[in-house]
């Protein structure tokens, strides 16, 4: 096991819940591979790179950390990657009716930096509820 891999991870979901992205970002590699589900909805797909996933997804999530929280429940490291199983917690747009949606990320870690992020999630509720 290699717990530093799975710091690792646990300081991006730290630098998230801050809206930290610069201390995101220095933990993804700048070749990085983020996966999303596939589906009609505005995150779905391959996004490669600091400047593809800044643009396709994190700063198209909301800034208030009300509106959408990732909180991570369980760590497991397996080789190389780091499994996160967690929810997706917040606040609909507008005041909207509090919600819970759960997640799995798989991490794949190599020399200090996630090169690979894949998410499972049900990519159209997420939407719906989000953005």
């Amino acid at each position: 096991m290699c717990e530093d891999d799975v710091a690792l991870v646990e300081a991006v979901y730290e630098a998230f819940a801050r809206r930290d992205l610069a201390a995101l970002l220095d933990v993804l590699h700048p070749q990085i591979e983020w996966i999303e589900p596939p589906g009609d909805w505005p995150f779905a797909g391959l996004h490669r790179g600091h400047e593809e996933l800044l643009a396709a997804v994190l700063v198209r999530l909301p800034d208030d950390s009300e509106l959408l929280r990732t909180e991570p429940d369980e760590f497991l490291q397996a080789g190389e990657q780091v499994v996160v199983l967690g929810h997706h917690r917040g606040r609909s747009p507008g005041g909207g009716a509090p919600f819970e949606v759960p997640f799995a990320h798989i991490w794949t870690m190599r020399d200090g930096a996630a090169v690979r992020f894949r998410s499972y999630v049900d990519g159209s509720r997420f939407a719906a509820l989000v953005l």
